[in-house]
């Protein structure tokens, strides 16, 4: 049987056989250091006796061979920050990982905790990020899934349908108004958010009164965008002054305020007025006068 050791510890063997003492430093880089490189081995002996000097967390291994993936036997004194000594066999968990997940810290020896985390953009939805191993090579409790982050579903209402829906983070949600609503208040696209909430606010569709025009049925964020687009149609529909019939007759015709020349138009006006009254009623004055002397018949 060998003998090594690991952590930062000064190491006396005191072989019973010789007389001779042999000091061994260590490194902490939680590898052991075997001493048959130093032609001590535990073959054929029933004890050694050994001292120890460091601040925590001394190991000392007892081996079949040469090897500490092998089974062994492990002292441990100081071990877990000084808080408790013990001689134990050799017990590692299986390191596991796990879709969506990084290992933050490892540690598969006996008692010994790994602790993971979900990666960027997913959440712990079941399990343990952190697990202990168990003396019979178990982790405690059960394996962490992490899932992706998203948001909620929106469903369409009476006042609005939604067009387009994507929940994943840093999608949009789209919802336009329904036939006779006009939007009133919040917002009509939503983006997901990194802690899986829709930004913005929910959208207000109102029934219209009267029948809606196109600008109620369209869709605005805010009143910025609704003046904006009132602004263009105020420009689509704009009337050229320039081009109605009512431009071209005050450029063409001047207008006269002389008192004869507003009673000849008065008297031209009434005159063909009167004459065509005259020539409407004169044929049939014969007749009304027999129906007011002799009557209808």
């Amino acid at each position: 049987m060998k003998v090594e050791i690991y952590r930062t510890v000064i190491f006396v063997l005191l072989p019973q056989i010789r007389a001779v003492d042999i000091e061994v430093s260590t490194a902490d880089n939680r590898k052991y250091v075997k001493l048959s490189t130093h032609c001590i081995v535990a073959a054929g002996r029933s004890f050694y006796t050994f001292q120890v000097k460091a601040k925590n967390d001394a190991h000392i291994a007892l081996m079949s061979e040469d090897d500490d993936a092998r089974p062994l036997y492990e002292i441990v004194i100081g071990g877990w920050g000084n808080k408790k000594s013990c001689i134990r066999t050799d017990v590692r968990c299986t390191l596991q990982a796990f879709n969506n997940t990084r290992i933050v810290e490892n540690y598969t020896d006996c008692v010994g905790t790994t602790t993971y985390e979900c990666d960027s953009g997913y959440f712990l939805h079941s399990g343990n990020l952190q697990r202990t191993c168990f003396s019979n090579r178990t982790w405690s409790g059960e394996p962490p899934y992490c899932k992706q982050i998203s948001c909620p579903q929106i469903s369409s209402t009476v006042s609005y349908a939604i067009q387009h829906q994507d929940t994943d983070i840093g999608g949009n949600v789209t919802a336009v108004c329904s036939d006779n609503f006009r939007h009133s208040s919040g917002h009509l696209t939503r983006e997901c958010t990194s802690n899986g909430s829709w930004d913005g606010e929910e959208p207000v569709c109102l029934r219209c009164r009267c029948p809606c025009s196109l600008i109620g049925q369209q869709g605005f964020n805010s009143s910025s965008e609704l003046e904006q687009r009132l602004k263009q149609l105020k420009r689509e529909l704009e009337i050229a002054k320039n081009s109605t019939s009512s431009f071209y007759r005050k450029r063409n015709c001047a207008l006269d305020n002389r008192l004869s020349s507003a009673s000849l138009g008065y008297l031209c006006g009434y005159g063909v007025i009167i004459s065509i009254a005259v020539y409407l009623v004169i044929p049939d004055l014969s007749i009304l006068y027999r129906h007011f002397r002799f009557g209808a018949d």
